[in-house]
């Protein structure tokens, strides 16, 4: 009998508990965009991080032989290409540690990191380099960073599948993808 007493004590402790929890309402009166709530109704999606991955994965052959730039270049994606947007923003809903961009070291990329790079720099932005043919390539994009946002190598078809675009250079932030 005791043990009946303590479960039903402990249901109704769980029963009390739940009744007192502030519920969330959302109420459609039309014409009101319900935009603010997508966060409760839709949680985020947590982003990998594609450039620790990277690192993990060729850190070790690297350490081996650090002269032989031929075990990760040239850094290629099959899945991704240079090109401009059609839409000017896409709406998502990542969890992310900080906003990145994805760039390679064609001329469109370039030109739009020298564009943006204040923008980049003031929202702490990290980048993701998915295309470089050489080491000239690497410095020349990195050197275009001048120093003021970290870049890592990371896989552009990995990238292009979680994400689900196909071209580049792009700015992703918590709630879209631009460029």
């Amino acid at each position: 009998m005791q043990i009946f007493n303590l479960i039903a004590c402990f249901v109704s402790l769980l029963f009390v508990m739940s009744v007192s929890a502030e519920p969330i309402v959302i109420i459609d009166e039309g014409g009101i965009s319900t935009d603010q709530y997508r966060q409760t109704l839709q949680p985020a999606t947590k982003v990998p991080d594609f450039g620790g991955q990277w690192i993990q994965t060729y850190s070790p052959l690297i350490q081996k032989d650090p002269e032989n730039l031929s075990l990760w270049l040239p850094l290629t994606t099959s899945r991704l290409s240079p090109k401009r947007l059609l839409d000017d923003e896409q709406e998502v809903n990542f969890d992310l540690d900080a906003p990145i961009c994805i760039v390679g070291a064609d001329d469109l990329s370039l030109h739009w990191i020298t564009s943006n790079l204040n923008n980049l720099v003031q929202l702490k932005t990290r980048c993701w380099l998915v295309q470089a043919d050489d080491f000239d390539d690497f410095k020349m994009v990195s050197e275009q960073f001048q120093g003021k946002i970290l870049m890592m190598p990371a896989d552009g078809d990995a990238i292009a599948d979680f994400f689900g675009i196909r071209h580049y250079p792009v700015f992703i932030d918590q709630g879209y993808i631009a460029q």
